[in-house]
């Protein structure tokens, strides 16, 4: 199966994505809209979804994600975004125990143009922690948020 979109889709989504936050600024989770600001500015990529990762009191989402579309030139800076990121983990004794992944998501039906396209995650697992340790949970949740919007500020500068 074909893992890109077109350029046209791309853009497509990226407006689409820009219009839906401005008329209802609720959509994205307010710790992860920077980072999606920047990512949607990248070429090739548009930002789908994404969440922040919540304490776990209810259900267990624990996982900081942005789900993307990516074109071919798209595939090749969210890899480099990918690696960059992974380097500056696992060095960093606070969010080197949890895992950073990019797959595959579950392919979703785009309402643009009601037809079925891959979806890339690329996910950060929050750590499981005590009702007393929170504290630790939303460290971790702000260095791995901090880490992501550097990774993406320098392969912007690296001419993604």
């Amino acid at each position: 199966m074909n893992q890109v979109v077109s350029e046209e889709m791309c853009q497509q989504i990226k407006l689409s994505s820009a219009e839906l936050y401005m008329a209802h600024p609720a959509a994205l989770d307010p710790k992860i809209l920077q980072a999606c600001v920047k990512l949607n500015q990248l070429p090739g990529i548009a930002v789908r979804w994404s969440c922040e990762g919540h304490y776990p009191i209810q259900g267990d989402n624990r996982s900081v994600e942005v789900v993307v579309i990516v074109t071919q030139k798209g595939m090749e800076v969210l890899e480099a975004l990918y690696n960059l990121l992974k380097s500056r983990i696992t060095p960093d004794p606070l969010l080197h125990r949890c895992d950073l992944g990019l797959l595959v998501h579950d392919l979703l039906m785009f309402e643009v143009d009601y037809d079925w396209h891959p979806n890339w995650r690329l996910a950060y697992t929050l750590p499981r922690v005590e009702a007393e340790e929170t504290d630790v949970y939303f460290a971790v949740q702000e260095a791995y948020i901090g880490h992501l919007e550097a990774a993406i500020d320098s392969v912007a500068l690296e001419g993604a």
